[in-house]
Order: structure tokens, then sequence, then C-alpha cells
């Protein structure tokens, strides 16, 4: 399963988020990148896409934000396959 996780951070505390959900998962095939680093040919083929952020009033950040919006103008062609994941679970313990 290649997945990719993508983060804004303030302050590293959603970086550490980030890292923590890949070693969570610890499976092969996972990327962790800032939101301002993913290009195009990181979305292709992914089978999950994990986006975090930090909120302001109760928003994400603005590069989070237009590459959410980016995404749902579908201006990358993602191609994405679908999968059910079934009894999946994820302990993760992060000391901010």
């Amino acid at each position: 399963m290649k997945i990719l996780i993508v983060y804004d951070s303030l302050f590293g505390n959603t970086e550490k988020i980030a890292h923590a959900i890949k070693e969570g998962i610890g499976k092969k095939g996972i990327v962790v990148r800032k939101v301002k680093e993913v290009k195009p040919e990181h979305m292709k083929n992914i089978d999950l896409l994990i986006v975090g952020s930090p909120v302001h009033g109760g928003r994400p950040s603005q590069d989070t934000k237009k590459f959410l919006e980016c995404i749902s103008k579908a201006s990358w062609k993602v191609h994405m396959r679908r999968h059910l994941i079934q009894g999946f679970r994820l302990k993760v313990r992060v000391h901010l």
C-alpha cells in the first residue's frame, strides 16, 4: 500500500504527529512530505492520503487550504485507488 502523509507545521507539533503516524502504521511505502514540497508526481497511484495541519480560528493553515483546494479542483489529475481498510488500529504516543 502506497501512503502519502502531507503536513504543515508552524511549531513542529504537526510534523511530529505526521512522523508518529508513519511509525504507527509501520509499513513500507509510506512517505511524509511538508505540504509545500508536494509535487504532482508524488500524488500518482497513492492508496491513502493523510493530511495534517495546524488550526487557527478553526481553519487549516493557508498552505494546507491551497493544497486541498488544488486536489478538489482535480488540477493534478489525482488517480487514487480505493481501498476499504478494516480492523485498522493505530497506537501513537507523541511527546510534545
